[in-house]
């Protein structure tokens, strides 16, 4: 036990494990490891070389749970049925909808594969950086094992071979995300969507083309399509009689319209969302608090700060209480606060909100992840306006470096950091440099919101005011 890293009780564990009793040994590697696949793939064995019975001449135990990963995931899912069946949902259901419930841990269990394949490394950082996506996949099994009790897939067998595979690439698509990775992401999204039609599946094809709305705006900047699959969305959950996917349809309608510009129409889709969410989950759920942030964004865009900033704190207390203060959306509560404090000109509150934020998203999401360069770029823009311009440099260039890494060179984000580089660059003085960067982003903005969105005319107007200063400059397009 001295020798394990999480003091797991190693010969206790074998020991029920051993003798087939799992709900003792399933507690016990619970209550030492938090996440046990990952343990699985990371851990480098300490407990091998201090095993007595290399002292006998024999060789030392190889725990399953350290070295062979695929025997270890099926023991630990063993456990969890055998968990499961002591339980009233063991007692109360059919033998045909408990193995639909088994077949939920089987997804689960591949989704977390899933991340840890994704990972770079063995590191403290890379198991932090997945913790959002496996409490994404926890709820996932609840709502999969929801669905079986309930018979919400009436039409369709969970045992049904499209079904497990949209439901498999539903999971890794939230995992991708959290993570992170575009490809891998776009990949199991098209997997799932083609699963879950071939299936006939409607609500499980809804959730999975929420995951593509998502991406279109967060990956690949494009509202108009997002828009589309929105629309989609809302249309596959109203037939079926399926509340949370009219939500979540409304929701990424909202969301398309935000990023297009469009903060009025958004706000009305935000209602539309809110007005089921609150009635389905109450509005004291994470899955509210999602969407009166989103209001929040909405107003701090229109410019009504003290409204967006209301609507923030709210989204913050449900956060903080079901999420924890370390979860990344409690992170983006923090920014966004930062952000409407910055816009009512208390740059000093500011920027004690945008450090929460990036202290949370460092740890949980990694340096390199396009939320943490958001949050670089946010604290940049507060130490510009106090005038500290070489620092708000050196955050805005740390986050188009990041931006450009992951997102492309051509994302909006990556563009809004260099409008902001040109900022501070016209604030110091140094107008061509303003301008060549002032350029750049509004050749992105162009090309990927169009000329008539709110950020291509702001950036054209920095332009304008740059180049009346020095006309030598803009001689040349």
């Amino acid at each position: 036990m001295c020798a394990c890293p999480f003091h797991l009780d190693i010969r206790g564990f074998l020991d029920k494990a051993g003798r087939k009793r799992w709900i003792p040994a399933y507690k016990a590697l619970r209550d030492a490891v938090v996440f046990p696949v990952i343990v699985a793939a990371l851990c480098d064995q300490p407990c091998r070389e201090r095993c007595q019975r290399t002292a006998l001449g024999d060789e030392a135990i190889a725990l399953r749970v350290v070295t062979k990963m695929d025997s270890v995931s099926r023991d630990w899912v063993m456990m969890q049925e055998s968990v499961c069946k002591d339980t009233l949902v063991r007692k109360v259901t059919p033998p045909e909808v408990y193995t639909k419930v088994s077949m939920c841990l089987r997804t689960a269990l591949i989704s977390q594969r899933t991340i840890v394949e994704t990972m770079r490394a063995p590191s403290r950082e890379a198991i932090y950086k997945s913790d959002d996506a496996l409490a994404a996949i926890r709820t996932d099994t609840m709502n999969c094992q929801k669905d079986a009790v309930y018979n919400s897939y009436a039409k369709t067998e969970l045992s049904n071979d499209d079904v497990a595979q949209a439901r498999e690439a539903l999971g890794a698509a939230r995992a991708y995300a959290a993570l992170a990775e575009k490809k891998s992401l776009a990949a199991a999204i098209l997997r799932g969507t083609a699963a879950a039609r071939r299936a006939g599946a409607p609500r499980l094809l809804a959730d999975v083309l929420v995951e593509e709305s998502e991406r279109l705006i967060r990956f690949d900047a494009n509202p108009t399509a997002a828009r589309a699959v929105a629309d989609e969305i809302i249309g596959i959950a109203q037939k079926d009689g399926y509340d949370a996917g009219i939500a979540a349809g409304n929701h990424e309608r909202g969301f398309a319209e935000n990023a297009a510009g469009n903060n009025t129409d958004a706000l009305e889709w935000y209602k539309h969302a809110l007005d089921v969410k609150e009635r389905i989950f109450g509005k004291e759920h994470p899955e509210t608090a999602r969407t009166y942030n989103a209001v929040g964004i909405a107003h701090l865009d229109l410019a009504e700060l003290d409204v967006a900033l209301d609507w923030f704190k709210r989204a913050l207390v449900i956060r903080e209480r079901a999420l924890g203060k370390d979860h990344p959306q409690t992170a983006a509560s923090y920014n966004n606060i930062g952000n409407a404090y910055l816009g009512r000109g208390d740059s000093d509150e500011a920027i004690l909100w945008y450090k929460r934020a990036i202290d949370v998203k460092e740890r949980v999401l990694g340096k390199d992840h396009p939320s943490t360069a958001a949050s670089y770029t946010n604290l940049g823009g507060a130490y510009q306006k106090k005038g500290a311009h070489d620092e708000a440099l050196r955050l805005f260039r740390q986050a188009l470096a990041i931006q450009e890494r992951v997102l492309g060179a051509d994302h909006p984000e990556a563009a809004a950091s260099m409008n902001n580089i040109g900022y501070a660059y016209e604030t110091k003085g140094e107008l061509a440099q303003a301008i060549m960067w002032y350029r750049r982003a509004d050749a992105i903005y162009t090309a990927k919101l169009g000329e008539s969105h709110p950020k291509t005319v702001q950036v054209r107007g920095h332009i304008k005011s740059a180049c009346a200063k020095v006309p030598q400059a803009c001689a040349a397009p």
